[in-house]
């Protein structure tokens, strides 16, 4: 509790405020210098360049693999880009024989993924806790979100709650632990990747598409992008459709929402032009760029 007589105006123009428990609250209307960080939900089909896209970022760019093709990706594109990057040694590909797994009850596959749900976030705390690290890219979030659900719920990866008379799947455990997680670590550039699916509302499909896995992570980036790879490209042909390989479709952009694209065939970079570089002369067009190279 606070009352009117505890609150101060200091010489600054903050108010400073002490609690009955003898803490201390400052009340502010300026936000002072704001450093901006680039925390992207990436999706998109395979080979479209979302993995890639961390490496043109300010180094040194911290990896977590959760997909095969991780690591393979990032050696060869670093060498192109000339980049530096940080990979744990070992990587958190799920093994476990499918009929053995079958065979497990439901605290034993929950133990089992908490596990290796403990080894991932390790890792990831590790990476941002490395003072060299600019970049964390977690290749794919989709993947770190239904090992979240395997560790909190088991195959069922929900539980049912009674609101009322309505049966309804809960995530809230997975759920929190996926936005702490975001949280703690977002004084970085973030590049969380996902795989695609077909967009619904109302029970009916959009016609568009969004990311795989945890559907609010939107909320906690400030850009969603779409990554393609354009199956129309002809070189030789000179054409909107077919003079473009790889393009990035702004979808969502809380600093700039001039720059989202609605539509499917709109793209806001294309090729070489997709960078970290190119996307911040986007979204703050005022800033210092030389952060993002």
């Amino acid at each position: 509790m606070v009352r009117e007589r505890d609150i101060k105006l200091s010489n600054n123009g903050e108010y400073r405020a002490i609690t009955r428990g003898n803490r201390e609250v400052v009340l502010t209307s300026s936000f002072g210098l704001m450093q901006k960080k680039i925390h992207m939900n990436a999706y998109g089909l395979d080979t479209s360049g979302k993995t890639r896209f961390p490496l043109t970022g300010p180094e040194l760019i911290g990896y977590i693999p959760l997909d095969r093709k991780t690591r393979l990706t990032v050696e060869k594109n670093s060498k192109e880009l000339g980049k530096k990057f940080l990979i744990p040694k070992d990587d958190f590909i799920r093994e476990v024989n499918p009929l053995k797994l079958s065979a497990w009850d439901e605290k034993t596959i929950r133990t089992h993924y908490s596990d290796h749900l403990n080894r991932v976030d390790d890792a990831i705390y590790a990476m941002h806790a490395h003072p060299d690290v600019q970049v964390i890219c977690i290749d794919l979030f989709s993947q770190y979100y239904q090992d979240c659900l395997y560790s909190s719920y088991g195959r069922e990866m929900s539980r049912t709650i009674r609101i009322g008379s309505d049966l309804k799947k809960d995530r809230n455990e997975a759920n929190q632990h996926v936005i702490d997680l975001i949280n703690a670590i977002s004084d970085k550039h973030l590049i969380l990747t996902h795989k695609i699916r077909d967009e619904w509302i109302d029970n009916k499909p959009t016609g568009r598409t969004t990311n795989d896995g945890f559907r609010d992570v939107g909320y906690h980036c400030n850009v969603t992008a779409e990554f393609v790879n354009n199956h129309k490209w002809n070189p030789k042909v000179d054409t909107d459709d077919s003079n473009w390989h790889y393009g990035m479709a702004v979808r969502r952009c809380q600093a700039m929402p001039e720059i989202e694209q609605g539509g499917r065939k709109e793209m806001t970079l294309t090729d070489d032009g997709i960078n970290f570089l190119n996307l911040a002369a986007l979204m703050w067009p005022d800033e210092d760029l030389e952060q993002f190279a």
